[in-house]
């Protein structure tokens, strides 16, 4: 019935006519109703398309947050959480350094005396920077509430890694 994107549906933290456009495009290519819930790169955008707080919105037992601001309290009372804006990977190394891979980040987190279900999005663009999190913390608020080393890591193939386990 439509769909929701995690935040930075652009890359520019203002608005370029180039971006305007591209971002125009895709709401016609899409077809149904797009609600974008504003990431720390979405500026300039609420005349264009459907916006919803950085804080987040709630779709039944779901949650959605772009991952750059704090999630509201209703948010944070949903049984899943999703988010983005960490860009998780993972380095696999090799005898010549290694490959960084993009992950989906799952595990389990202690909230408000509850337990909830964390899926971390990957970055979907090639051209967008992934942060290791077998090497350093994942940008974004709910890491400072959630330790996910204890999660499992997926390949964008869904090859299952297991668990984070720091280099």
């Amino acid at each position: 019935d439509e769909v929701i994107v995690a935040g930075d549906v652009k890359h520019d933290i203002g608005m370029r006519m180039r971006e305007r456009k591209a971002v125009e495009e895709l709401i016609r290519a899409i077809e149904i109703p797009l609600l974008v819930v504003k990431g720390n790169h979405d500026g300039g955008i609420d005349d264009i398309v459907e916006t919803a707080s950085p804080h987040g919105i709630r779709v039944g037992k779901v949650g959605i947050i772009h991952g750059h601001a704090l999630p509201n309290d209703k948010v944070l009372q949903a049984d899943v959480l999703i988010v983005g804006h960490a860009h998780p990977a993972v380095l696999i190394r090799d005898e010549v350094g290694g490959v960084k891979k993009r992950i989906w980040l799952e595990g389990k987190a202690e909230i408000d005396d509850r337990e909830i279900e964390i899926i971390v999005m990957p970055a979907f663009n090639d051209l967008c920077a992934s942060t290791a999190v077998n090497i350093e913390r994942p940008a974004g608020v709910i890491f400072r509430r959630w330790d996910y080393r204890k999660a499992e890591a997926m390949l964008l193939d869904g090859t299952l890694l297991g668990r984070v386990e720091m280099l």
